[in-house]
């Protein structure tokens, strides 16, 4: 999935054809068995003949594509299955035709695949954050709360720090998830647990301000610059109230956003979201309960 300037775009399989394809060792040292990481030591060719989908929610409607002859994928990788920073690339031009098999004017061009890109993995022993609890009265108090948290961010090409500019606005960008969360602090409900919603992705983005060095984010320590940054995410909250248990969530996203200066966060850089969120409980249904405005420093300032 991808943005485009025709719209939201996303690239799948041809589901009436099979896009096969083929491992071959570049050296027979041992016949018999793949020479090619863990199975023997040895890199290996690797193609996809893939055959494409690919679907555009335009302004005017939604545009399914397809290809009828297949794009070969190849690449030399290092391991099985494909190392970090393997790619897969094709320069080959081919046409795209419409649900009724008809020619559709479009085209697809050079492509590439990363099947497993650089993710460096941040890990944050010590956040610190507030958020407001709003109750089903209106009654409204910030509650803080403070633990770790976890985050990967997604680099688009063979090393940290590489980027590209997928939304077409000249800034390179790279994708992130916060994939861990665990916030603890005292309410006047009661002591409060503030965690991801397990059953949605909390995912986000760093894009960086000026695009002085294309292909890298221009963001310390990869560049010098700043970036924005934000993640969608999806909370759960758990309230150990005097008479029970209470486990809220949110079934919308809450876009935490901050100007950061660097990768991860430096100190003091703040995330931060004024907006109501409705919270629902186990069932599914509305709790009457809402989370208000929202903050969370990744890295506050520690004095030892």
């Amino acid at each position: 999935r991808g943005n485009s300037s025709l719209g939201p775009i996303e690239v799948r399989l041809n589901p009436a054809i099979r896009s096969i394809g083929e491992i071959e060792e570049l050296v027979n040292n041992n016949p018999g068995r793949l020479d090619l990481d863990p199975f023997h030591p040895g890199d290996a060719e690797s193609f996809f003949d893939l055959f494409f989908e690919i679907e555009i929610a335009t302004p005017n409607g939604t545009v399914i594509l397809h290809t009828k002859s297949p794009k070969r994928m190849s690449s030399v990788i290092t391991e099985k299955p494909p190392g970090q920073g393997d790619v897969y690339e094709n320069l080959e031009t081919i046409p795209l035709f419409d649900e009724n098999g008809n020619p559709s004017g479009f085209a697809i061009g050079a492509g590439r695949h990363i099947p497993r890109p650089p993710i460096e993995i941040d890990v944050f022993d010590f956040t610190l954050g507030e958020i407001e609890i709003i109750t089903p009265t209106g009654a409204s108090e910030v509650v803080g709360v403070d633990g770790p948290a976890t985050v990967h961010v997604f680099f688009e090409g063979t090393a940290e720090g590489d980027a590209d500019d997928d939304d077409g606005n000249t800034r390179d960008e790279v994708a992130t998830e916060m994939v861990a969360l665990s916030l603890a602090g005292v309410s006047s409900l009661g002591p409060i647990e503030v965690r991801l919603n397990p059953a949605i992705r909390s995912t986000g983005e760093i894009e960086e301000l000026v695009n002085n060095n294309p292909g890298r984010l221009d963001l310390d320590p990869f560049h010098p610059g700043d970036a924005e940054s934000f993640f969608d995410v999806y909370f759960e909250i758990e309230i150990a109230t005097p008479n029970g248990t209470v486990i809220l969530h949110t079934e919308s996203p809450k876009r935490m956003s901050s100007v950061i200066t660097e990768k991860p966060p430096g100190q003091g850089n703040v995330y931060e979201n004024l907006e109501t969120i409705p919270l629902f409980d186990e069932n599914g249904q509305p709790s009457g309960f809402a989370i208000g405005a929202g903050r969370h420093i990744p890295r506050p300032p520690i004095e030892i």
